[in-house]
């Protein structure tokens, strides 16, 4: 993925820059879309800013400044090979299981599912089409909450039957199944 400071806002914002997120063609149309982050990373990514600046002022007429945010010391496209080749630097140095690159993707989807963030947004966040794509990839990290289903069922329904009414509900059916003619 390449990416133009162009395309990144450095703000916290709701608001979706008309021009997107890519520098490349988007692979569909759910790929064009707000990503929000972490004060945190904004802050990263702030400081990776003034640095590539500061960097640019230094370096001159030999800066080819074509607006990335991941780039080489002349300014040009960073051959994606360099960021894999990083990243099992980390990898090694941090001593966390190896992993491909498209991983952290599939890492972070898997780290919302299990603190229980909604399905719908999770899908939404990975530029998904809709939900059904999200469940087929991640539908065996969803906690199983079957045997949890007859006490949620119970205690909404205590909230809104009281036990006479339901005993009274009860009698009633026993005696409709007495009398089947009678309503």
């Amino acid at each position: 993925m390449v990416t133009t400071w162009n395309y990144v806002c450095l703000e916290k914002t709701e608001d979706v820059p008309k021009s997107g997120y890519m520098f490349t063609t988007l692979k569909t149309k759910n790929s064009k879309r707000q990503i929000p982050i972490p004060e945190f990373v904004l802050n990263e990514l702030r400081t990776h800013k003034q640095h590539q600046e500061e960097w640019k002022g230094l370096v001159g007429q030999l800066y080819e400044d074509n607006d990335l945010v991941i780039c080489t010391n002349t300014g040009t496209l960073q051959d994606p090979r360099n960021v894999v080749r990083v990243l099992k630097r980390l990898i090694k140095s941090t001593k966390v299981p190896n992993i491909r690159f498209h991983d952290i993707r599939h890492t972070h989807a898997s780290i919302l599912i299990s603190e229980g963030v909604d399905i719908v947004k999770i899908s939404k966040r990975l530029g998904h089409a809709n939900p059904k794509i999200t469940l087929e990839f991640y539908a065996h990290l969803l906690p199983n909450v079957d045997n949890d289903i007859a006490d949620i069922f119970y205690n909404a329904t205590q909230s809104k039957i009281t036990l006479n009414n339901w005993k009274k509900s009860c009698g009633q059916i026993a005696d409709k199944s007495k009398n089947p003619g009678v309503s």
